[in-house]
């Protein structure tokens, strides 16, 4: 019987429902701070949006672990 290489994910993600979804939503909270910044000249807003955007897509890579999420 042969397996199916795509079974051996490595990226296992044992993140519930929730955490995807907060994840999601700070990503795309951040493009939107960012977006805004870029447009009205806010380089603080701009910094802002890079940041939470950067840190939702590394929840996501990594993944939050039962020492809890990254911090924020």
């Amino acid at each position: 019987m042969t397996t199916d290489p795509r079974d051996d994910d490595l990226r296992h993600d044992d993140r519930d429902l929730g955490d995807k979804v907060r994840d999601a939503a700070d990503k795309v909270a951040g493009k939107a701070k960012k977006k805004w910044g870029d447009l009205t000249d806010d380089e603080r807003l701009e910094a802002e949006g890079a940041r939470q955007e950067q840190q939702a897509e590394l929840n996501e890579t990594l993944g939050r672990g039962t020492d809890g999420p990254v911090q924020r």
